[in-house]
């Protein structure tokens, strides 16, 4: 299912970039044979799960940049960095890439804005998984415990009393 996604949503995003059907059936021409996607695809993991979710977050922001869309993508977005914490820092550097591209540069504020509001959307998502971090370790962990220290060790600290 999320496969599908996936060529489904090259094809729309290739052929709204570019202004081209073809482009976008060449993209997905070209993704049939690429071969992480036809090792992944199989294999029950994040992967085509994490990459269904990113190009739709983009394809809604290509699509249109009204409130309501960045909202869903930062939704969108929000489930991704739960998936994978790197893509916190995504939204920020394709809006920043964005407006570098933009013809008039001027509308810098309605980009910030812009990017405060899928940051928000992702907070939405985010926040219940950092305060359920918070009550489990004791401590701010805003979505990955990969700092480290592992469950075993966070165990015997708590039996020790430390």
């Amino acid at each position: 299912m999320f496969a599908a996604v996936i060529f489904w949503v090259t094809l729309r995003l290739g052929s709204t970039l570019f202004s081209d059907p073809l482009v976008g059936r060449l993209a997905v021409l070209i993704l049939t044979v690429y071969p992480n996607q036809i090792l992944y695809v199989p294999l029950l993991g994040t992967e085509v799960f994490y990459t269904a979710l990113l190009l739709t977050a983009v394809a809604v922001i290509v699509a249109g940049q009204s409130w309501p869309r960045l909202v869903l993508s930062g939704i969108l977005f929000g489930v991704g960095t739960l998936t994978k914490a790197q893509t916190l820092l995504l939204p920020v550097i394709l809006l920043t890439v964005w407006w570098v591209l933009m013809r008039d540069q001027l509308k810098v504020f309605r980009q910030i804005g812009r990017v405060a509001l899928i940051y928000a959307a992702m907070a939405g998502v985010i926040l219940p998984w950092s305060v359920r971090n918070y009550w489990i370790f004791g401590e701010f962990v805003l979505i990955s415990t990969n700092w480290g220290r592992d469950a075993t060790q966070w165990q015997q600290s708590q039996r020790v009393g430390r």
